[in-house]
């Protein structure tokens, strides 16, 4: 069974919007749960409010990216790419440092694993 951490980030510290991704990344762990039930659980959740998407330095997204890599969390959720960084080279870092230590990343507005 999957075992899944959500990165959450709010570039402004926007309560609403940090709520809208929790509650849309919940919503389709409910529908997967629901056809497959070893699909996954939520194991954790890193939240970063406020905090700039420029680089990979956002307070929660290092522990995110050591869970990722110790095998914590297997599956990285994030209500799309932009979340991690809005940086395609710190994503592209990022990305690799998960994929590299088996953990897989699924963003939500491409609905697959990147």
């Amino acid at each position: 069974m999957n075992k899944i951490g959500f990165y959450l980030r709010s570039a402004v510290g926007d309560d609403d919007e940090i709520k809208n991704q929790r509650e849309a990344l919940e919503s389709y762990v409910q529908k997967m749960a629901a056809l497959r039930p070893d699909w996954g659980n939520i194991a954790k959740v890193f939240i970063d409010s406020p905090a700039s998407g420029l680089s990979l330095t956002s307070p929660r997204l290092q522990p995110l990216l050591r869970a990722g890599e110790s095998g914590e969390i297997d599956v990285v959720m994030v209500s799309n790419l932009a979340r991690i960084s809005r940086s395609p080279t710190a994503s592209l870092e990022a990305l690799a440092r998960l994929r590299g230590a088996g953990c897989n990343v699924f963003s939500l507005d491409q609905m697959s694993f990147v």
